[in-house]
């Protein structure tokens, strides 16, 4: 038997853990009833301090300073992230396995946010021995992407392999990889305060939150693309009444 309206509004408003892949079929045929925003975690590294009244609390660590080079042969610093919404990745333009499959996936959501300034993708090359600035800007350009709020960095390999373990992607060098790297292909989402964020993955484990997105899903990118609309709407000043 399937629950009444009144019944299905009220079990929104319940913890996730309730909420059953029963009830979320029927929630665009309802009226009267929303379906309630995806909660975003903040996740990655973290300290613990000391409160006035004794007890301990959670400090989320934002992003560390950086500086690249982008396929322009500009600066590219935490400076030019601030503020935004960014969706980083690290790839490498000769990657003879799973890139171009990522950048067919993230140029989806680059499509959807291409003309908003509040959004920033970020492409790190883990090969920067190989990816100049011009082999960037041709990988950029034969996208379909250049002059865009899309950048494709460079910069000394230790200090992008030490962001992507900052992002929770894994990149190494490899001789026994494809292409000569080792690398997932996943995304990670930084919200304009330069934590790490992210909503509770798809599938079996839909009550825990991933802290990537991985770009070789479609079903990972489209939530990547509505969580984008969260951190936006987090952002947007509230109306008055």
């Amino acid at each position: 038997m399937l629950p009444n309206r009144l019944s299905l509004c009220l079990s929104l408003r319940t913890p996730r853990l309730l909420l059953t892949a029963l009830l979320l079929p029927l929630l665009p045929t309802l009226t009267g009833c929303e379906a309630p925003p995806p909660r975003l975690k903040t996740l990655g590294f973290y300290d613990l301090v000391n409160t006035p009244d004794g007890r301990q609390d959670t400090v989320w660590s934002t992003i560390r300073p950086f500086s690249f080079t982008d396929q322009n042969g500009a600066p590219f610093t935490k400076q030019s992230v601030a503020g935004k919404v960014m969706v980083a990745d690290f790839f490498f333009a000769s990657c003879p396995s799973i890139c171009p499959v990522v950048k067919k996936e993230e140029l989806r959501l680059w499509e959807r946010f291409k003309n908003d300034p509040r959004v920033v993708f970020v492409s790190h090359t883990i090969d920067p021995r190989h990816d100049s600035v011009a082999v960037l800007r041709d990988y950029a350009d034969r996208l379909g992407v250049g002059n865009s709020n899309w950048y494709f960095v460079t910069g000394p390999q230790d200090s992008i392999y030490a962001t992507a373990e900052r992002y929770l992607i894994a990149a190494q060098a490899d001789s026994a990889a494809p292409g000569g790297f080792n690398h997932s292909g996943n995304l990670t989402l930084i919200d304009q305060r330069g934590h790490i964020r992210a909503s509770y993955s798809a599938g079996n484990d839909s009550i825990m939150p991933s802290p990537v997105y991985d770009g070789l899903k479609a079903i990972d990118v489209d939530r990547l693309i509505r969580d984008v609309d969260v951190l936006l709407k987090e952002s947007a000043p509230e109306k008055k009444k």
